[in-house]
């Protein structure tokens, strides 16, 4: 999307190019709702949106760590 009222140094839109590294099985919302170190985790607290829902560094080294054993 191009924005003419967008300055180069300060930007309105981004793009990022992910990789994905390795393919993991999936998880339901369930079985992160089991574990009580996820309990504060924004995507289980109601009226949270999955699409749009950020996952701090140590809810994301407890589910692959402890959930998906990488």
């Amino acid at each position: 999307y191009f924005d003419a009222k967008s300055q180069p140094d300060a930007p309105r839109w981004l793009l990022l190019d992910v990789k994905a590294l390795r393919k993991t099985r999936l998880l339901g919302l369930p079985e992160l709702r089991a574990n009580p170190a996820l309990a504060d985790m924004t995507l289980l607290q109601r009226g949270s949106r999955l699409s749009i829902t950020p996952v701090s560094d140590e809810h994301w080294q407890l589910i692959t760590g402890t959930l998906l054993g990488l």
